[in-house]
């Protein structure tokens, strides 16, 4: 699978067309199609990125198949675009920004706008920071999204310190950001992965990794957190938190809403939802645990941007360790 970036630049883009993936209704792979449309011009705090490459995350799956809830789907408006993760070089600044200059290479996401899987990108400056120094764009375009969400689960909203017992559940794209941030941070760290990922797992600093279909949330150790990325047995899990324990979880059922935000105010064993919007802070911390060599990529695949819905298919397979990164021409 070809890895190649252009590299060069445009001079003048108000006029020009640009190649996007967007979908015209919710359904598997096969709804996604290459189309072209004029490139989007910045606006006031907004910077035009240069599109080298992005990645695929859960949520891009899941909205694409319809997850979103009925209701919610009813209303949807079609073409529907698609990607989260930023990784390029800024084209154009709007009015009054001063924080970034033409030729920066950055990193960010897009979160709600998922518009990502483009050749070029309008976004918010308080979205992006300097793309890490040391490692390549397409090296780079594994973390926004799922090292974001694992750094705001464990320090944010976890408060991990140094020798806390952690749990990760799932070692997918957070997950694995996940084993790599808590073990920087000191953590004792905990996988319940698959069976074929072990040895994998092991290598990014897991201390103890056990096969999730062989072993219950009885069999194991007390933790001071346990950071979830499955969504399942929630209830069974709360139980293995020590006094003063969290569980984070960035799925949950509708109906387990109301107990979580019961247990944000009452009782000991907390359960809090992850929801990680991404900033500079966040992600010039993130840059720096990168450039530091604490946490690397994990690339699963890359495919081009042609690629699109073989790269979705190969997503929605099981037992993938690391992020699937689409390069765009």
């Amino acid at each position: 699978m070809s890895s190649k970036v252009d590299t060069g630049d445009y001079k003048d883009t108000s006029s020009k067309v640009m190649k996007r993936v967007v979908y015209n209704r919710f359904g598997g792979p096969e709804v996604l199609e290459v189309e072209e449309t004029l490139i989007p011009q910045p606006k006031k705090g907004q910077v035009l990125v240069r599109m080298f490459a992005t990645s695929i995350n859960g949520g891009d799956l899941q909205v694409r198949n319809g997850g979103s809830g009925k209701l919610i789907n009813k209303f949807a408006k079609f073409p529907k675009t698609i990607g989260q993760d930023v990784v390029g070089k800024v084209d154009k600044l709007g009015p009054d920004v001063t924080d970034f200059k033409v030729g920066d290479m950055v990193w960010g996401n897009t979160t709600t706008d998922t518009n990502a899987t483009a050749q070029y990108v309008v976004i918010d400056t308080n979205k992006l920071s300097l793309m890490p120094s040391k490692i390549s764009p397409i090296e780079a375009a594994a973390f926004p999204c799922a090292g974001i969400t694992a750094l705001v689960a464990l320090v944010d909203k976890g408060k991990l310190k140094a020798g806390d017992q952690v749990l990760i559940r799932g070692a997918g794209g957070v997950g694995i950001f996940a084993v790599q941030i808590a073990k920087a941070l000191g953590a004792y760290v905990t996988v319940l992965g698959s069976k074929a990922t072990t040895d994998e797992l092991m290598n990014y600093g897991a201390d103890k990794v056990f096969d999730y279909r062989k072993t219950s949330p009885e069999e194991l150790e007390l933790f001071d957190i346990i950071f979830d990325t499955v969504g399942t047995e929630q209830d069974a899990f709360r139980k293995k938190l020590k006094p003063d324990g969290k569980l984070l979880t960035i799925t949950i059922s509708v109906s387990k809403l109301i107990s979580v935000a019961l247990s944000t105010r009452h009782g000991q064993h907390r359960t809090r939802l992850v929801i990680a919007f991404p900033n500079r802070k966040n992600l010039t911390y993130l840059a720096k645990l990168v450039d530091d060599g604490d946490i690397v990529p994990v690339i699963n695949s890359i495919y081009p941007m042609e690629r699109i819905v073989e790269a979705h298919r190969h997503a929605e397979s099981r037992g993938i360790l690391g992020k699937i990164i689409i390069t765009i021409p």
